[in-house]
């Protein structure tokens, strides 16, 4: 069995979660409520580690500019521990270098496509 991860002072509070993606559309407006369900369902039942899930919203508009924009808003202004969403491949491209200079993990099912 491996061990818990030891959570330091400066970890007491929630577990900050930015939710990424086209808010206008439904596929964001889906997102959205798909990690408000999850963070409810994980918040009812203790949250992790006893703690709450947080979240806040990044909205991309399904363009490249707006969805850096939004990530480094995330990741700036909203200090998340971790980034989410993504549903169309193109906004989602230029999010990985960002992720990687402001730490923060990243997750997207998106894939560019292959180009032959």
């Amino acid at each position: 069995m491996r061990p818990r991860p030891s959570w330091g002072a400066a970890d007491s509070g929630p577990i900050r979660i930015g939710v990424l993606g086209p808010l206008t559309d439904f596929t964001g407006r889906d997102i959205q409520r798909a990690a408000q369900i999850a963070a409810e369902e994980i918040n009812t039942a203790g949250g992790i580690l006893g703690r709450q899930i947080q979240l806040f919203s990044g909205d991309s508009e399904g363009v490249p500019e707006k969805a850096i924009q939004a990530i480094q808003q995330l990741a700036v202004r909203d200090q998340v521990h971790a980034i989410v969403g993504g549903s169309a491949a193109a906004p989602c491209w230029p999010w990985f270098p960002t992720s990687r200079v402001s730490r923060r993990r990243s997750s997207s099912r998106a894939r560019p496509a292959p180009t032959s």
